[in-house]
């Protein structure tokens, strides 16, 4: 396959955001939601510390993430130039394909409720122009061209190493140029003056503020699967009717994550690839089998069929932040899905040794990432103390005092899970070369 990739030379850009402003004005973008960016090194200008620019949008990465990942299959690779494309008739707006980039590329656009990024103005591309930002470009520093493989591979600056391959390749800042030849921008100057530029691109914020409809999703999963599975070991069933309005708000709040909430049904798409996809189809299934466990029909077979799809959707649920960028997502954490399901499983069908294992890996987990991390460092001390004594060490003291009944108990369990889900979103990010930069810049600083 033909490889096309941005070469860029730092040494020619001089900031100016002609390129944000070309690329703006070629797609029709509102200010502010730009797909391309413009990095700058030392802002401040700081003597004896190199000054320039990086100019970085989607690098059409040889083996794109988000081409394997998206539920809806809306991001292709052209085969004929290795241009990575998002169709806008098939993105559902999940914005997992920006969870998945490492390099922050897919921004989410409010208006039409689907994902945008740069794709390398394909439309110009084969028509045998150059995209918007490099027409525009007055220095030069910015030109698209096809990228042997070899440089491919390159390590690039600022840029997250996790083994995705962008097609970008950036000479070294400081390298005087040798270039003299006359960029000529043919853009109309009126064109370029009547657009104003919003701030700089802003990349994906995986936040408790933006997730929490998947908090509570992803809690239901657990609460829910461990109810159903707890009254079906125990031979009764669950009440049909809490269960059946659990469900429907289960389905509801999901969906209220998709930007294009009438193109649900395409997030099946994928199944072989994407967990995304994985996860809704195991989770229809399992309501599907537990509907049918509660009526009585191919029982046991149902409930059976009901308790493995219930633990397949939490374990893809968890693979789901796995499979992303977000720092913390290659480690098991103490709010996992599947964990927390099991703990809750374990409460409910009565087995204590369970419940206090569970206990135990979850105190441990915690106490891991808080001694890492520092306490208090990024989530304050009050709601630590919550989690691990209210929500934790509490119920476990009273449940091996008198046993697991008790209203107060599942209470404190619930309110301490939410507590450590939220957690998990709070504390996940996304490292874009942006904030690489500017933790470099910062030590720099430092040194």
């Amino acid at each position: 396959m033909k490889q096309t990739g941005f070469i860029f030379d730092p040494d020619k850009c001089v900031g100016c955001h002609a390129c944000i402003v070309g690329c703006a004005i070629e797609k029709g973008m509102e200010p502010g939601t730009n797909l391309r960016d413009v990095l700058t090194y030392n802002p401040l200008i700081i003597s004896n510390i190199p000054h320039y620019h990086l100019s970085l949008a989607c690098n059409h990465c040889l083996e794109p993430p988000c081409v394997e990942q998206c539920p809806a299959k809306a991001i292709i690779k052209d085969t004929e130039n290795g241009i990575v494309i998002i169709d806008d008739d098939l993105c559902i707006g999940c914005s997992y394909c920006s969870w998945v980039c490492p390099f922050g590329a897919p921004v989410f656009d409010i208006l039409e409720g689907i994902m945008k990024k740069c794709d390398l103005c394909h439309e110009r591309i084969i028509s045998g122009l150059k995209p918007a930002c490099e027409t525009v470009c007055p220095t030069g520093a910015l030109q698209t061209q096809l990228i042997d493989p070899e440089f491919v591979e390159q390590k690039v600056p600022f840029f997250p190493e996790t083994g995705v391959a962008p097609a970008i390749l950036i000479e070294r800042p400081g390298r005087p140029s040798a270039s003299t030849h006359q960029y000529i921008n043919t853009y109309p100057e009126e064109t370029l003056k009547s657009y104003t530029p919003g701030p700089d691109k802003e990349t994906v914020d995986v936040s408790l503020k933006r997730e929490w409809t998947l908090l509570l999703f992803t809690l239901l999963i657990s609460v829910l699967g461990a109810a159903f599975a707890g009254n079906f070991l125990a031979g009764e069933n669950i009440d049909p009717v809490i269960f059946g309005i659990s469900a429907i708000s289960g389905i509801f709040i999901s969906l209220t994550h998709l930007g294009n909430k009438l193109r649900f049904f395409r997030i099946i798409r994928n199944f072989l690839h994407s967990w995304l996809s994985r996860e809704s189809i195991f989770f229809s299934l399992f309501l599907l089998f537990s509907f049918l466990s509660m009526s009585g029909k191919f029982n046991p077979a149902s409930g059976i069929a009901g308790l493995i799809t219930v633990y397949l959707t939490a374990i893809s649920a968890d693979m789901i932040y796995y499979r992303s960028a977000v720092t913390g997502g290659k480690s098991f954490h103490s709010a996992q899905i599947t964990l927390t399901l099991s703990f809750f499983l374990c409460y409910i069908t009565g087995f204590i040794p369970g419940v206090i294992i569970f206990a135990a890996i979850k105190i441990t987990l915690y106490l891991r990432r808080k001694i890492t991390c520092g306490f208090g460092s990024s989530i304050p001390i009050l709601f630590v103390f919550l989690r691990l004594f209210p929500g934790l060490i509490i119920p476990i003291a009273l449940i091996l005092r008198s046993g697991a009944a008790g209203a107060i108990i599942p209470i404190l369990l619930f309110v301490g899970e939410v507590i450590d889900r939220g957690e998990f979103y709070y504390e996940f990010d996304i490292i874009t070369p942006r904030d690489a930069m500017d933790d470099h810049f910062r030590n720099e600083l430092l040194n």
